[in-house]
């Protein structure tokens, strides 16, 4: 692939019959194809743009889609999201009506829209009730072709809010049966939306972090091998993408206290800390959306750098050893001292001292007469930033 892509060169003369036009047009293609794998944007550019020459003289307005196809597909994972969902929705509209190409370009222009944060009207309706239904945290009820993806995220992701207030709520009772049960049951039909073939891309991504972040929460310490095995190259060279993959570890390392905090985890700190302020107005509105229902710590830890976000940090409750404060008001009946003092240990598996069994039933009735909210630990903050250098 590396010679195609840097060495390997088609040439036409006028008069070429069409077979060997025919020819061109595809090898135009392959290399371009090549050098978008290899990340060479600019060889990829200039091949497509002979392959679309190469149609022109052809006359064939289906390979031209194609190409456009492949240029969109190029655009989108070198981080030109708009551009790749513009030239998706040029080729959707010319395409013969539910064929392939049309399905998948809607597919990802669809992708592309949960990530931009909008709803075009040029999108189907099965498109537009699933976005609406992600941005509402529901899953839709919508005939969709079986190459649309984003059903099956929004069912993940129902599944890990589920795990989530469960893993809230009896954190401090985790190892009572019936609870770690529930909890096993949960990611195990989570695991069973994402399924066992491997994917690539954006969706295959978002549903890997939903399971790392699920193993996370029943004491799994390979979380974070999971978390790295959904990010492919189709999908790291979006730098949202990049970001979520950074909160998600950040959030990972903080359930999971015994998994060794290394060069890892200071460079995801790092990275976002430093990159959070560069982010376009879109990808800040999804990375948010992302921190506040999936990996609050991540979000009270950037918070202290960006005072910008610290507003959000009122629909958490955040335990230290003197106080426990939700919405600015201090939690009078939560165990506060201990589970601040245990926290560390529950999350490693441990179970709550008998002496303390109370703290249990305390703790959950704070949350249910609040709805739930996450729970954000001083002690298990404190262990992160220990180590950061």
């Amino acid at each position: 692939m590396q010679y195609i892509a840097d060495s390997f060169r088609p040439d036409w003369t006028l008069g070429a019959d069409t077979t060997n036009l025919e020819a061109m047009y595809r090898a135009y293609l392959t290399i371009g194809i090549a050098a978008n794998v290899l990340k060479k944007k600019a060889v990829a550019q200039e091949m497509y743009f002979k392959a679309l020459q190469m149609a022109d003289v052809l006359g064939d307005p289906h390979s031209r889609l194609v190409v456009l196809y492949e240029t969109a597909y190029m655009h989108m994972v070198n981080d030109d999201l708009q551009a790749a969902r513009s030239l998706y929705f040029q080729v959707a509209q010319a395409s013969q009506p539910n064929s392939m190409l049309q399905v998948n370009s809607l597919s990802f222009a669809s992708i592309l829209s949960w990530l931009l944060g909008d709803v075009p009207e040029q999108l189907p309706e099965w498109a537009r009730v699933t976005l609406v239904a992600l941005h509402m945290g529901r899953v839709p009820a919508v005939d969709a072709p079986a190459a649309f993806s984003l059903p099956r995220v929004a069912q993940a992701f129902r599944l890990l809010r589920r795990l989530g207030r469960e893993f809230n709520l009896n954190l401090p009772s985790h190892h009572v049966r019936d609870h770690r049960l529930k909890r096993a049951q949960l990611l195990e039909d989570l695991q069973r939306v994402v399924g066992s073939s491997k994917g690539r891309g954006i969706t295959w991504f978002m549903l890997k972090a939903a399971t790392a972040l699920a193993l996370s929460m029943n004491h799994d310490l390979e979380a974070m091998n999971e978390l790295r095995t959904g990010l492919d190259a189709s999908a790291s060279g979006i730098s949202l993408i990049n970001m979520v993959f950074f909160a998600t570890a950040i959030q990972i390392y903080a359930n999971l206290p015994a998994l060794e905090r290394g060069e890892e985890f200071q460079n995801a700190y790092k990275t976002l800390l430093q990159q959070y302020s560069a982010l376009k107005d879109y990808q800040r509105a999804f990375l948010l959306w992302w921190m506040r229902d999936f990996t609050p710590v991540t979000l009270y830890l950037l918070s202290e750098k960006h005072p910008d976000l610290e507003p959000y940090l009122r629909e958490f409750i955040v335990v230290h050893e003197t106080q426990a404060v939700h919405a600015g008001k201090v939690l009078k009946r939560y165990p506060r001292r201990s589970m601040a003092q245990y926290a560390l240990e529950l999350l490693q598996g441990n179970p709550m001292p008998s002496e303390v069994r109370y703290t249990s039933t305390r703790h959950k009735t704070a949350l249910e007469t609040l709805g739930n909210p996450h729970v954000i630990y001083s002690p298990v903050v404190q262990a992160l930033k220990a180590n950061i250098k």
